[in-house]
């Protein structure tokens, strides 16, 4: 969570809004396409 954290407050979309996804592997955040987004949260939701 700390590697979050740290990716939120100071990469390059820090202080700008919208949607994320972490990267936890690279330890980046990247944009998120509405589209994209709604895949990810079934793909992830699917595993609970």
């Amino acid at each position: 969570m700390d590697d979050l954290m740290k990716a939120i407050t100071t990469d390059e979309y820090a202080g700008q809004g919208g949607s994320f996804i972490y990267d936890p592997k690279t330890g980046k955040r990247m944009p998120a396409e509405e589209e994209k987004s709604k895949q990810v949260a079934e793909e992830v939701l699917s595993k609970e």
